[in-house]
């Protein structure tokens, strides 16, 4: 939605000052909203000094934004740039304007609550990744993900495949799954060689190794190499049957039926078993496997 009125990039501007301004604003937040002219030396100085640990830039609505703002289809609405002591929201308006080449004027609000802002724009534009990655994670997107995995995983509700809002995945995360983050290496090395999704691996890779750390550090490393040893032969099954789920349905299997059969597999191996292919089937209509140790 275009959010401020196109303003002449010629037009006297005393950058200097209204920079002095916003920063003083940041410092000493006033009760209401402001209207700024934002040239792209001020886009660039606000996105230097106080773009800190925002969510990531969406190039595409970068490019949106700048070819509006470049085409003159900007208009002055409700929408604002918002601070706490840090650019809060409106890093993409802010590089547009960079990008274009052109002056905006748009309102600016300040003294944002740090502790609101995984609650701004709910519903539309901030994702579980964009939380984390406000938080300060890293590889947010897989490690969402993988949150959503564990905890369902864990409160036996795979089955009903539940949705959290993205303040519950970062509460999670803090609160209950701050060990996930170091199992996201290993994870995207195992989708390197056999195309198993990151966030359900780093999620099982965490419920493995907290349910027998030695088996699992066996498990993740065979898994991640590749090994057939007859020890393994759980995890070859397991591919197997998971490439022939993939090959009846056009490349495409249920991620419930994945996930089964998967933990299938490590329960054959952590219980010594080299089992077979019937023993790695499972079917939305049953119960879904319990972890191992």
């Amino acid at each position: 939605m275009a959010t401020a009125t196109i303003v002449d990039i010629a037009e006297p501007i005393d950058q200097e000052k209204t920079l002095e301004r916003i920063r003083r604003y940041i410092e000493q937040p006033p009760e209401n909203s402001r209207v700024f002219v934002i040239t792209p030396m001020i886009a660039e100085t606000i996105l230097r000094e106080y773009n800190i640990d925002n969510r990531p830039k969406k190039p595409k609505k970068i490019a949106e934004f700048q070819a509006d703002m470049a085409a003159q289809r900007w208009a002055l609405t409700g929408e604002s740039i918002k601070f706490s002591h840090r650019l809060r929201d409106g890093q993409n308006r802010l590089a547009a304007c960079m990008r274009a080449g052109v002056s905006f004027a748009t309102y600016v609000v300040f003294g944002i609550d740090d502790n609101a802002f995984d609650r701004m724009d709910q519903g539309r534009n901030r994702s579980g990744a964009d939380v984390l990655a406000i938080a300060g994670f890293q590889n947010t997107a897989a490690l969402s993900g993988a949150v959503r995995w564990a905890n369902l995983i864990e409160t036996g509700r795979a089955k009903q495949r539940d949705t959290y809002p993205p303040p519950e995945i970062l509460r999670l995360l803090q609160e209950r799954y701050g060990r996930l983050p170091g199992y996201l290496p290993q994870a995207r090395a195992i989708y390197n060689r056999t195309r198993q999704p990151i966030s359900l691996i780093t999620a099982l890779l965490y419920l493995f190794d907290k349910a027998n750390p030695h088996k699992a550090s066996e498990f993740a490393t065979a898994w991640e190499t590749g090994n057939m040893a007859p020890k393994f032969k759980p995890l070859t099954l397991m591919q197997r049957a998971i490439s022939e789920l993939q090959g009846m349905s056009s490349g495409r299997i249920h991620d419930v039926v994945r996930a089964a059969v998967i933990i299938k597999a490590w329960n054959l191996f952590v219980t010594g078993q080299r089992g077979n292919k019937t023993m790695l089937q499972w079917i939305v209509g049953q119960d879904f496997p319990e972890i191992r140790s």
